[in-house]
């Protein structure tokens, strides 16, 4: 073996196992971010609805675990929402058609949560807006912490939702809300009793000709 052969093999060995090493370096960054796509898509999976993208029941139930235990006396308000007359847009447009109000009406709710968040302070940004399943919707409103404060804003959400609809294709298919609140600190501290009272309160809200919004009053 000459001079130069003998500089050129380890320089090609060498070569070769920095190549190896390159190669298995990204093949580990690939895995590393492959781990970290799967739990994010696993996340996604588990606390996201696959039609809407939003927040689904398992999501809220741990916001609503985290904001009940804030220090201080924490109120807030929630309102478990019906769309009136779902199922007669399933039925007589398309699933399609339906699926997609859903969407439009998860962009009206989680559009409210942000502007909720946007405008208050970092210890009350918890507001969240959620497909609680089929045509069942969730909104948490930090700021409305009184019986008064939640008739207003249900109200408003009424009023809104009707303006938007107005410029809807489905306008005259007679998509309305069913609203029930329910003031969390107010009489209940207990995060799946709120749930419970404000869901009463939805259905009261139907029952009395729908379109309509009722506030939990304990007792009643």
């Amino acid at each position: 073996m000459n001079k130069i052969e003998r500089v050129i093999v380890p320089v090609a060995e060498a070569a070769v196992v920095l190549f190896f090493f390159c190669l298995f370096a990204a093949a580990i960054v690939f895995l590393l971010f492959y781990i970290r796509f799967m739990k994010r898509r696993m996340k996604q999976l588990a606390y996201y609805d696959p039609l809407t993208r939003m927040p689904n029941r398992y999501a809220l139930k741990e916001c609503l675990a985290k904001a009940s235990s804030m220090s201080g006396s924490p109120r807030f308000t929630l309102y478990f929402i019906d769309v009136d007359n779902f199922k007669q847009v399933n039925d007589s447009v398309g699933h399609e058609a339906g699926d997609a109000l859903l969407c439009e009406v998860g962009r009206i709710f989680n559009r409210l949560a942000e502007e909720e968040n946007a405008a208050s302070p970092k210890s009350e940004q918890f507001s969240i807006a959620s497909r609680y399943g089929g045509d069942e919707f969730v909104l948490v409103i930090p700021s409305v912490k009184d019986f008064d404060a939640a008739v207003n804003y249900a109200n408003n959400l009424l009023s809104n939702f009707a303006n938007h609809m107005s410029q809807s294709r489905l306008e005259n298919r007679g998509i309305h809300l069913s609203v029930g609140a329910a003031v969390f600190g107010l009489h209940t501290r207990d995060t799946g009793e709120l749930l419970q009272q404000a869901d009463f309160a939805m259905y009261e809200a139907k029952k009395a000709g729908r379109n309509r919004f009722s506030v939990y009053e304990n007792g009643k």
